[in-house]
Order: structure tokens, then sequence, then C-alpha cells
């Protein structure tokens, strides 16, 4: 999970996005379903979940809500 918002910048620079997005969420799935407390992590994850929910989707409800 740290590889994962570490990669963030590389992915969006790259311009995958959508692969961005897939392993932000994936990322925060398992960092509730191992009940991870750590909010630095997860503080970074969401940041890269909401800026490729921007760049794939717009400024859509999705993107809205996190």
């Amino acid at each position: 999970m740290e590889i994962t918002a570490t990669y963030v910048p590389v992915w969006m620079n790259l311009s995958l996005a959508a692969e961005c997005r897939e392993r932000c969420e994936h990322a925060l799935h398992r960092l509730e379903t191992d009940q991870i407390s750590n909010a630095g992590l997860r503080m970074q994850l969401q940041i890269g979940l909401g800026n490729s929910l921007l760049h794939t989707l717009g400024p859509a409800e999705q993107a809205q809500s996190i």
C-alpha cells in the first residue's frame, strides 16, 4: 500500500489516471479490510484517488463525494 501511495505521481505524470484510480481504490479498500490505521497513508491514497477521478471523470458526483 505504501508503494501505491508513493507511485501516484508517476502514474499521473505518465497520464495513467485510470491505473492510478484502480490502484488507489484497491489500496484504500485493503486498508479498511485489514483495519490498518495509518492516517498519513490513507490521506495520500485519498488525494491520489481524488486527483485521478478528476482527470478521468471530471467533476462528477463520485469525485465530489470524496
